[in-house]
This record gives C-alpha cells, sequence and structure tokens, in this order.
C-alpha cells in the first residue's frame, strides 16, 4: 500500500483550472450546465452537494481524474498513474478513483492511498463506490469477486456468490454498508445480487422473471437498488430494461425513451429518483442502432423522462446521467452525436427534461 500526502508536491500534484470569464460557477435551478475541462472532453460521474467528480480528457487522449468543487476544475494526478477517472465522493470529500489496474482513495484530508488487493499486492482491483462510513465497494481477488474495503488501509472482505455461481461485482453501496451488485450463474448469465453488511447474499429476480439475467449498479439507504433486467435470446440479450428494485425484491421495469428499446439506470436517489441511459439496440447483431444515446430522470412513477443536452437539439445530441440526488440534481455528460462530450450538471433535472423528442 502507497500512502501520499498533498505536502508531498513531488508525488501527488494537484492541478487547478479556475473558470474562464463567462463559465458557469454554480449551477442555478433549472439550468444545465457544462463543466470545465482541458478542452478535450470530460464527464461527469457523481456527486455531493457542489462538489463533482469524473474525469477530463488531456491532450493526448488519456483520462485524467477530476473533481469539480463549486464549478471550479481540479485534476488529481500521482506519479504511477498515468490516466484514470474518480467515481464517487461521499459526503466527507473522500474520493475512490481508479485506474486499469488498481485503485486509490483520496481522503478530504489529502492522504492519497492505493487500495489493496486482498493479497495485499495493490494490482487487480476496481473501487466504485465510497459511502459516508468510509467503507469501499467494487471488485478484488484480481478481479474475480465482489469486494468491500471497511476503511482505505484495509485488505478487502471478499463477498461471496450464491451457491453454484462465481466471479462477483459490487458497483452498489448505501450508508448501511449493503452492497449492490451481481455474480455469474453457470451459464455466465448475470445474476443480481445483495449482500448484507455481515456479506450474507441475497439473489434478486429479473424483471423479466425468474431465471432471467440482471444487473445491479446501486442501492439507496432504504433499500431500493437499481440496474438492468434482460430477456434471454439465442445470440444474447434479447431484451434489456432499467430496472429499479423495491426493498420487497419485487422489480419495477421502466421502459424506454420513445424510439428506443435499450436502458440501464446508473444512479438512484434515497427518493427512488433515478437517473441513466436509453438507446436503440439491434439484438440480432447486438450493435446499436440509434445514432444516439440518451439521458433520463425518472421521478419514481410513471414514464423515463429525457434529459436536454445545451445548445443541441434531442435528435443531434448524445447524453448519460451518472447520478441523481434527493433534490434532483442530476450530472454526467453530454455533447453532439460522434463530438465531444463534456461533463453536464442538470440542476433541478426534472424541471428540464423534454416534452417532445423530435
Amino acid at each position: 500500500m502507497r500512502t501520499r500526502t498533498l505536502a508531498a508536491a513531488t508525488t501527488l500534484t494537484l492541478g487547478f483550472a479556475l473558470l474562464t470569464p463567462g463559465a458557469a460557477q454554480a449551477a442555478s435551478c433549472g439550468t444545465a450546465t457544462f463543466l470545465p475541462d482541458l478542452g478535450h472532453g470530460s464527464g461527469a460521474i457523481s456527486f455531493h452537494g457542489s462538489n463533482v467528480v469524473g474525469y477530463v480528457v488531456d491532450s493526448l487522449g488519456n483520462d485524467q481524474p477530476a473533481v469539480w468543487r463549486n464549478g471550479h476544475l481540479q485534476t488529481i494526478t500521482e506519479p504511477a498513474m498515468d490516466s484514470g477517472q474518480a467515481v464517487d465522493i461521499n459526503s466527507h470529500g473522500d474520493i475512490v478513483g481508479t485506474t486499469d489496474t488498481w485503485s486509490w482513495v483520496l481522503t478530504a484530508s489529502g492522504h492519497f492511498i492505493v487500495l489493496k488487493d486482498s493479497d495485499g499486492d495493490t494490482q487487480g482491483t476496481y473501487a466504485r463506490r465510497i459511502n459516508d462510513r468510509g467503507q469501499i465497494s467494487g471488485t478484488a481477488d484480481n478481479w474475480n469477486s465482489a469486494a468491500i474495503w471497511d476503511t482505505p488501509y484495509t485488505t478487502p472482505r471478499l463477498l461471496a456468490p450464491p451457491p453454484g455461481n462465481q466471479y462477483g461485482y459490487a458497483p452498489g453501496l448505501n450508508d448501511l454498508g449493503t452492497s449492490a451488485g451481481s455474480s455469474s450463474a453457470p451459464s455466465g448469465a448475470p445474476q443480481a445480487n445483495l449482500w448484507d453488511p455481515t456479506g450474507h447474499v441475497h439473489g434478486l429476480d429479473s424483471g423479466f422473471g425468474p431465471g432471467q439475467p440482471a444487473d445491479l449498479f446501486q442501492i439507496n439507504d432504504r433499500g431500493q437498488s437499481a440496474g438492468e433486467s434482460y430477456l434471454n435470446g439465442t445470440n444474447g440479450p434479447a431484451a434489456d430494461e432499467a430496472t429499479v428494485w423495491f426493498p420487497s425484491g419485487v422489480a419495477h421495469l421502466l421502459g424506454y425513451l420513445p424510439g428506443d428499446n435499450q436502458s440501464t439506470v446508473f444512479g438512484l436517489s434515497n427518493r427512488g429518483y433515478a437517473s441513466g441511459v436509453s438507446l436503440g439496440w439491434d439484438y440480432t447483431q447486438q450493435t446499436q442502432t440509434s445514432s444516439g444515446y440518451h439521458a433520463f430522470v425518472w421521478p419514481g412513477r410513471g414514464p423515463m423522462l429525457a434529459l436536454q443536452v445545451p445548445g443541441s437539439s434531442y435528435s443531434h445530441s448524445e447524453s448519460n446521467a451518472k447520478q441523481i440526488d434527493d433534490d434532483g440534481t442530476a450530472v454526467g455528460w453530454g455533447g453532439p452525436i460522434g463530438g465531444t462530450d463534456r461533463a453536464i450538471v442538470w440542476q433541478c433535472a426534472f424541471s428540464q427534461t423534454l416534452t417532445s423528442v423530435d
């Protein structure tokens, strides 16, 4: 394990890029705001309050971890990290991130910690969430097992899959210590799993019925979880639909944006608001059919709602909403189809949904 502090300027460099004149500082309610980047694209993945984390693309085309504090960009660099992303932040300001082969935590006090794998090595991990207790969830055991780190300094607890399944990934984690993810059934298809704070595993049925595949990506403090449900086909999934599971285990399929037939939930607030992406898909060829993909939000009932991309029409834009909070603010990215995507904050997102997607 390696640990660095902000005072060690030779091992951890934080680069500040202040907003240019005219760029948005704090987004006002009912606005969608592009966050500043290095001029080559960016994406927002998670946030807490006015702190947003994600990545910016550098001049070489590499992703660099980033945090925007009140709209001001701060890149996170460390000599051993050529590229990576910041993927989650808790209420204390602790940030978790990843590279291609290892994961890290930047604490609110400025310590940079490389997470250990289960064998004590620092390779073979992928961390996705950090809760307010400082627990981190993702995968370890050389990317083979769902895992929880109880602190950034400890080796992970491996979360066993249900009997007969193997592998595992836990990208969801709430403040109670319950994690959400999936494991591989004997057929190789994903099965949605919840692990309670003691590590006991419980499977959830797909929204398409028992025996069908599903993935979980998020869980809130009320015990709702979210992700996507699949319907088995001859060449892979024959359907793929955004899904929210209630604490009882009952699955609710959210549908798609008009003209689409594939969707996924990535964000879920404690109030049950959901966010994600919807697109068109050819299930025979397993290829995308629509030229764009589009961010949606869901208020806990009714149909999903399309979010607008600043300066672009629905038919000429692409976007994804990775997280939403109880105030209805969402973050993600968007831009012109085939162009440069940029990090976006949709403040009061439900007031920015489109009534028409022509």
